[in-house]
Order: structure tokens, then C-alpha cells, then sequence
């Protein structure tokens, strides 16, 4: 059987050591597989000893589980940290050594992955012939990347670009702060590409040409040669490494039902007969009578009289309350009484309940998981130091009813957030902020009378020095 995954490192045209390592292989379980790019950090001696620690390390640490979540991806990346420092500690000639990694773990049978990473190398998720970039670098360059204030060419020629603020071996601590490990999930569907891979790659080669070898016609293995190929005619300044899983499972095809078939005869309705079926997976044909006249009229009878019934029992809760059936409630952020629906939508209960159970600092919002816009009916509130929200495609997000509040509001104690892909639509406020900084990306307005929302809070009865400057609207609100 011909693997759905590859991995391929070279040392490239200017380096002489390969400070580079990967993983792509099957877990002993042989249910998820395991795809890991390391980097030994440049400009430290002894990095290709940090990446081949850690690779072991973390083989080690998931040949003892059946079946890895979220939690032990940060808890393999712990483990590699401890073995690097460990080493660091045996040997005084291995004091600076240090490595960037990113893990995936990827389970096609139940169409998920799962991914940690710390420093700048990188994951990509294609779907649909769109590469889109699902971890952050952690670096100042890649924030300014990944935050729209820099172009993906004006970031390759950044004399900083190689500059990291985190790598497993930096700290004895990385489980604090939370974010120092970005860690997630994602769905994986039938078609879709994962690409891990080092700078030596996307210092070179642009994400539009990176692209176009990963959507060509050429195997798994034919087109990992080809990345590292390219980044090689283009200097090869740095190791080049490529890991690629592919989702390689066909597509479920749809479960054929075939209708039942009246059959009558001029004096009475015979029951129907079972229709042969050519299609083994298809459910037995339902057996059904064709209803007389009289039948018809009865039920029709009976559902008027349980529409009557029904606007009676609501024009009469009408009369005892005087006001229309909504919830009513005061957010402690403000003043302002906002009505929304009974009940939080399908779509925004999901949107809230991933925000929750978040472990790193960016959510993952796709397609194939909010298809459909998300409809609004209370604020989808934000309480976290940091959150990156990242879309594939375009999420939307539109206002239920007569709700007159914000789409997104962040909590008092949030820090900053980061909005990529997203769409707001007919929203009074789509963003309500306190002292925090929000920063777009292709982020569109449709219909909104303020777009962001941000009130400024000083401390009460004290002197205040400040200067309030720039094109940014702002709006007051009461805040407690």
C-alpha cells in the first residue's frame, strides 16, 4: 500500500551540517499518524543535537499512547524541552543548544488533527487549492507577518526574519505561560494536505509557488522533492525539510433510498409492495397505506384546531405580560439592556463552546465545520491573555432578530486579539473592547454601523496625562 505521507531534509547549497530533523511515520498502533519537523536553532553550536534529542523524545512519549489528544501534545513538547536541558546540564559544551519544532498528529479515521508548536517553523493545511497557514511564527517578523503589518516578501528579506522568542530549550518552564506552546485541532477531510516544513523552505520559496507544486499532478513523494528542489535553486541558503500527509480516503458516497410505489386497483387501495433494490447499502422500502379522502380531511381538521389552539395559548401570554416573548438580560460591562432571542443559535453555542475549550491561543474556524453564516443572538464574549481567531475560507457571522449588541465582546481581563478571515454582517457594534488591542485581517463589515468599538478606561478621581491621536473611531461607552 503506497504511504500517504513523506518526509525528505537536506542540508542545502550554503550550510555543511544539517541541523534539521523529522518525523513521518505510523505510531506503533498504527491508528494516527505522527509528522514532526524540528529545527536546531542557527547560530547556536550543538543544534542538531537539540533536534535529534527531540525527535527521540517525543517517539518516546507516543509510543506508550493509543490514542493522543490535545493535552499530550503540549506534554510531548514538555518532554523534548526536559531532555534538551538535561543534556545541556550533562554537557557544558551543549549550553546554547536549542531547537523549533512543529508536531502533528493526524487521525484520518476520525478526519481530525491535532498539532503543537513553538518558534518559526510552520504547518499548512490545503483544501481546495488554498494553502492556509495554521500556526504563528514566534518571532517579531512573523507577528508582524501574520497581523498584516508585513508582506509575505517584505518578511523573506527581513534581516530579523530569523530571529525566534521561543524554543525548547530556551526555559526550564514552557507549560507557563499557557501560550507559550500554541497548541490545537482542526477537521482533516478526504483531499485535504498537510505540509510541515523549516524556514530553509518559506524563506525561499513563496507561499503562490508552494501552492502550485503541492496542487500539480505528481506523487506525495515527487512533490516534497520538488519543494526542497526549488528552495535549493533559489540559494538554499538554509537546511530545507518537508514533511506532507495526505488524507487519501475517498469521499462517503451518499446512501441510495429508493421511494415506495403506490399501487391501486378500482376498488380498494392495496398496501404497497417492496421495491427490489440493486443497491445492497440501500434500507428496506417503507411500507405504506394511501390515505382515503376522509382520512385526509380528518387530519387536516385536526391540525387547524391545534393552530388555534396554539395562538390562543400565545395571544393570551400576550394580554397577561404586554411585551413580546424575548429574554431580556443586563451585561455587566455596560448599562444598556440588550434583547435577544430565547435561545443562543446552533452556531454561536459552537463558536462559544470552542472559544472555552481552547488550550492554546488560536482558534482554527472552517469551512467544513460553520458551512453555514453563524448566526448572532448574543455576544460571543472573549476572555482569554491572548486568542488569534483564524478562518479558512470566509466565516460569517450575521445578526439574529432584533439583536442589538456586539457580535464579539472582549472581557475586562482579555488581552489582545487578532481577527483573520472573518465577516460581520448587520451588526449595530460587530467588536466592543476595553483597553485592548485588536488587530484585522481580512476582516470585512457588511451593514455595520460601527465596525470596532473601543472605550478607554481611566482610573477614577485621578490625574490623567494621555494624548488621543490617529484616524481610529472612537466610541464612549459606560463601563463598570
Amino acid at each position: 500500500m503506497t504511504e500517504n505521507f513523506v518526509g525528505i531534509t537536506d542540508t542545502g547549497r550554503v550550510r555543511d551540517n544539517n541541523e534539521d530533523a523529522f518525523i513521518a511515520e505510523r505510531a506503533k498502533t498504527d491508528t494516527f499518524i505522527i509528522a514532526c519537523v524540528i529545527d536546531g536553532v542557527g547560530g547556536y553550536a550543538y543544534g542538531e543535537v537539540a533536534a535529534t534529542v527531540a525527535r527521540q523524545a517525543i517517539l518516546d512519549y507516543f509510543s506508550q499512547l493509543s490514542e493522543p489528544g490535545v493535552f499530550d501534545m503540549k506534554e510531548a513538547i514538555i518532554t523534548a524541552n526536559n531532555r534538551i536541558l538535561a543534556e545541556k546540564q550533562r554537557d557544558s559544551d551543549y549550553d546554547n543548544m536549542a531547537c523549533v519544532l512543529t508536531l502533528v498528529i493526524v487521525d484520518t479515521e476520525k478526519n481530525q488533527f491535532l498539532y503543537g508548536h513553538v518558534g518559526d517553523t510552520r504547518l499548512y493545511l490545503l483544501r481546495d487549492d488554498s494553502l492556509i497557514k495554521v500556526v504563528k511564527d514566534h518571532s517579531f517578523v512573523g507577528f508582524l507577518e501574520d497581523s498584516g503589518r508585513l508582506s509575505e516578501a517584505a518578511a523573506m528579506r527581513h534581516p530579523k526574519r530569523n530571529e525566534i522568542d521561543k524554543a525548547l530549550g530556551f526555559r526550564e518552564q514552557i507549560d507557563t505561560p499557557d501560550d507559550y506552546i500554541e497548541s490545537g485541532q482542526s477537521p482533516f477531510l478526504p483531499g485535504d494536505m498537510l505540509l510541515l516544513c523549516s524556514d530553509g523552505l518559506t524563506d525561499l520559496v513563496p507561499k503562490k509557488e508552494i501552492t502550485a507544486i503541492l496542487t500539480g499532478a505528481a506523487s506525495l513523494a515527487e512533490k516534497g522533492a520538488a519543494l526542497v528542489e526549488e528552495a535549493n535553486a533559489k540559494g538554499g541558503k538554509d537546511n530545507i525539510t518537508v514533511v506532507l500527509v495526505q488524507h487519501d480516503k475517498a469521499l462517503p458516497e451518499p446512501m441510495a433510498i429508493r421511494p415506495a410505489i403506490n399501487q391501486k386497483n378500482d376498488e380498494h387501495v392495496n398496501q404497497k409492495a417492496p421495491v427490489p433494490s440493486t443497491d445492497s447499502r440501500a434500507p428496506d422500502p417503507i411500507v405504506t397505506h394511501e390515505p382515503s379522502h376522509r382520512q385526509m380531511l380528518l387530519t387536516g381538521l385536526s391540525v387547524a384546531c391545534l393552530t388555534l389552539l396554539a395562538m390562543s395559548l400565545w395571544l393570551l401570554r400576550q394580554n397577561q405580560t404586554g411585551e413580546p416573548a424575548v429574554e431580556k438580560r443586563v451585561l455587566s460591562t455596560g448599562s444598556r439592556t440588550e434583547s435577544s432571542q430565547t435561545g443562543p443559535t446552533d452556531g454561536e453555542l459552537q463558536l462559544q463552546a470552542a472559544l472555552n475549550g481552547l488550550t492554546g491561543d488560536t482558534l482554527l474556524l472552517t469551512n467544513a465545520v460553520f458551512a453555514q453564516p453563524i448566526s448572532v443572538s448574543r455576544a460571543v464574549l472573549v476572555n482569554r491573555n491572548s486568542l488569534y481567531i483564524k478562518t479558512q475560507g470566509t466565516i460569517v457571522l450575521t445578526r439574529a432578530g432584533s439583536y442589538a449588541g456586539p457580535a464579539i465582546r472582549l472581557a475586562p481581563s482579555s488581552g489582545h486579539l487578532v481577527l483573520d478571515g472573518l465577516c460581520f454582517d448587520g451588526f449595530d457594534v460587530a467588536v466592543s473592547a476595553q483597553n485592548q488591542g485588536v488587530v484585522l485581517k481580512n476582516v470585512t463589515f457588511r451593514r455595520c454601523r460601527v465596525p470596532v468599538q473601543r472605550a478607554i478606561l481611566f482610573p477614577d478621581s485621578r490625574p490623567v496625562n494621555a494624548r488621543l491621536t490617529g484616524n481610529s473611531r472612537l466610541t464612549d461607552v459606560p463601563a463598570n
